[in-house]
């Protein structure tokens, strides 16, 4: 819900921050909720501070503490679009 909350409008993704931030307090753990919150607050920095796009998404890719509940062919297509901004 949170990810297509961001895909209605690219530039007001507050909304959809307050979503995946709910998703990701209910399910601490998942690997999943963390990067799809990190990429829509990557999104939203992107409007303001360029150096914490790659930031947000690499702390989560970087978490060993999650559990890796997504496909890592998906993961790797999300990382390599977010490298980009390394």
């Amino acid at each position: 819900m949170a990810y297509l909350k961001a895909l209605d409008d690219y530039f007001d993704v507050d909304e959809a921050i307050v979503y995946a931030k709910k998703a990701t307090g209910k399910n601490k753990n998942s690997y999943t909720t963390n990067i799809i919150c990190a990429l829509i607050e990557a999104q939203k920095e992107m409007g303001s501070d360029w150096s914490e796009v790659y930031n947000l998404t690499n702390n989560v890719r970087l978490n060993r503490s999650l559990n890796r509940d997504m496909k890592e062919e998906a993961v790797k297509i999300i990382f390599e679009y977010m490298d980009l901004y390394k």
